[in-house]
């Protein structure tokens, strides 16, 4: 059996609940979970999207001198580097 959490309601806010619950054809229990599990993923994304510009920044900052990175079709030239050559396998060239 999951775990329980108890909430307070005023009577408006019960109304409401109660209201969009009719509206979905579920019961409180259900809309209970199913806002919870909607919020907490928008609260997962935003805190995904925030450790991403965070490391970008990091990354900008760390880079010999803050020069700028240039594209090299559309890619780092560090990360250009690291890529296996194509030479000799399917496709023969690189993009």
């Amino acid at each position: 059996m999951a775990d329980t959490v108890t909430i307070r309601l005023d009577r408006e806010q019960r109304r409401l609940f109660d209201a969009e619950a009719a509206a979905r054809g579920v019961g409180p229990s259900t809309l209970a979970r199913d806002l919870l599990d909607e919020r907490l993923r928008e609260l997962r994304r935003e805190r995904i999207l925030r450790q991403s510009r965070d490391a970008a920044e990091r990354y900008h900052a760390a880079r010999p001198g803050g020069t700028d990175i240039e594209s090299i079709d559309g890619l780092d030239p560090d990360v250009w580097a690291g890529i296996a050559p194509y030479e000799g396998t399917v496709g023969g060239s690189r993009p």
